[in-house]
């Protein structure tokens, strides 16, 4: 079973290693069908974040997660440089965005809940790394989850370069059964395109073929879709996915290598520590080490 670690708090923080944990994201199904916007950037940052909260213990506003540009680098395979500016781009936006929740209490009174995703968020200039905290009315769909959620690998998104990409990925591993089918007034509406793609040949090019793509090539699964008409007008898409064996081999491959790498380059730095040590505990030091 796949470890997930407690949320930490900023008086006493640990640099989790990406490296050394598969970093899953679990979201509640009620914000995964939410409505939201955020860029690219601000996708990475919070999904990193996010994986670094274990969804069956108690999540406070006060708990706090950082990100170092040395674990964006390495989960979006983006120059140092870059790291630092998506990463301070990120903590200038984020604390504005909103998210459009439609649970099940607000949906008996014909409402939502909207809701900021972070209720605080620091920048440290000089080391380049965020700090943030989630907002409270967020809390219950990203911890101690009641009822249906989804799940999956950071690694499997960190590398698309379309925020759709992301969103639609998401969409489709929420249903395990291997299809969805959303109305494209819905679909519409969980991305916040207002009047963006309204003709649904533009809507499906610029958004869904592109992401499609994405997906295929940079993640575990292989998606595609049909469209179902009522009358003569479009009115749903069906999205089907089945698993990537290609990259899912590819992915594991690159993860062990990248693991075996620093566990040898620290053992040659530093033969006197690790030696006589097992396997775990030369990684229980480098956790240490960061």
């Amino acid at each position: 079973m796949t470890a997930r670690r407690k949320a930490i708090s900023f008086s006493s923080y640990p640099v989790y290693n990406f490296a050394m944990d598969k970093h899953l994201v679990v979201k509640s199904n009620e914000v995964i069908e939410a409505n939201y916007t955020l860029s690219l950037v601000e996708q990475r940052v919070l999904l990193m974040c996010i994986g670094q909260i274990n969804s069956k213990d108690k999540l406070k506003k006060t708990d706090e997660f950082k990100l170092y540009p040395s674990e964006y680098m390495r989960l979006c395979d983006v120059t140092k440089q870059a790291a630092y500016r998506d990463i301070k781009q990120a903590s200038e936006k984020l604390f504005n965005r909103v998210v459009f929740i439609r649970d099940k209490r607000s949906e008996k009174r014909g409402g939502y809940l909207k809701t900021r995703w972070v209720y605080a968020i620091r920048y440290e200039d000089n080391q380049g790394y965020l700090t943030l905290s989630f907002s409270p009315a967020i809390l219950p769909y990203l911890s101690e989850i009641e009822g249906y959620y989804t799940e999956y690998n950071i690694r499997n998104i960190s590398k698309m370069s379309s925020l759709y990409a992301i969103r639609l990925y998401e969409m489709v591993k929420q249903w395990e059964r291997g299809w969805v089918e959303i109305s494209v007034d819905d679909f519409r509406k969980r991305l916040c395109l207002g009047n963006d793609y309204s003709r649904v040949y533009d809507l499906k090019k610029h958004v869904i073929d592109s992401s499609i793509k994405e997906i295929n090539s940079k993640s575990d699964i292989t998606v595609s879709f049909e469209q179902k008409k009522t009358s003569r007008r479009i009115t749903h898409f069906v999205f089907k996915h089945k698993l990537n064996t290609a990259n899912s081999d590819k992915k594991k491959h690159t993860s062990i290598k990248s693991l075996n790498d620093r566990i040898n380059k620290f053992v040659s730095e530093n033969p006197d520590r690790t030696r006589g040590k097992t396997r775990d505990e030369v990684i229980a030091m480098l956790r240490d080490e960061n």
